[in-house]
């Protein structure tokens, strides 16, 4: 006897991958995924892992891994159904969703769970704006092993220019005094 559609039982059968997706998964991350929740796009399936945004764009091409730290920023846009991110080499990507359910709730809280530290620093002498990041690759589905050192970056904000004189040095002076506060030797990240 098959339980009613709406019941329970066929709401959780949904919110598991399709057995081929999922083996596909296995195979890429080498292990078992844990798939905190996924959804259908325009283009396949996306997935959000402990450790890593999951893009799959279909049989064909396969399971594209990125890392939560390797996020630059992204977000949802609700009325274009849009989740929309860039990474800190400067790709962007973006998927369609279909039904997002929780998904870009999922995607906010892991790329926030990869910041250790954060810091908007104005600085007096040149007047460059700037945030500093420390960031932590989050353990996960075999993606990543054990503890991950902190990746330390510089986000130039609108209207400081790296060119600028004393720009540079303004931003190593910044990371310098924050890794010291941290009590992370420069040379050991």
């Amino acid at each position: 006897m098959n339980p009613p559609a709406g019941s329970w039982w066929s709401r959780l059968r949904r919110r598991r991958l399709p057995a081929d997706r999922l083996a596909a998964l296995r195979e890429v991350v080498g292990a078992e995924p844990r798939v905190l929740r996924w959804a259908e796009s325009d283009r396949g399936l996306v997935a959000a892992l402990p450790d890593a945004l999951a893009v799959d764009r279909g049989p064909e091409t396969g399971w594209e891994l990125l890392g939560w730290h390797q996020i630059e920023h992204g977000g949802w846009s609700g009325p274009d159904r849009l989740l929309q991110w860039t990474t800190v080499e400067g790709r962007r990507g973006q998927v369609r969703l279909v039904d997002p359910g929780r998904l870009p709730e999922v995607f906010r809280e892991r790329v926030n769970a990869t910041i250790v530290v954060q810091r908007d620093v104005t600085d007096a002498a040149t007047g460059a704006e700037f945030t500093l990041s420390g960031r932590r690759a989050l353990p996960g589905s075999g993606t990543t092993a054990g503890p991950t050192a902190l990746e330390w970056r510089v986000h130039l904000k609108r209207g400081t220019s790296a060119s600028a004189p004393g720009v540079a040095e303004a931003t190593q002076r910044a990371m310098r005094e924050l890794r010291r506060e941290y009590d992370i030797s420069p040379h050991g990240c």
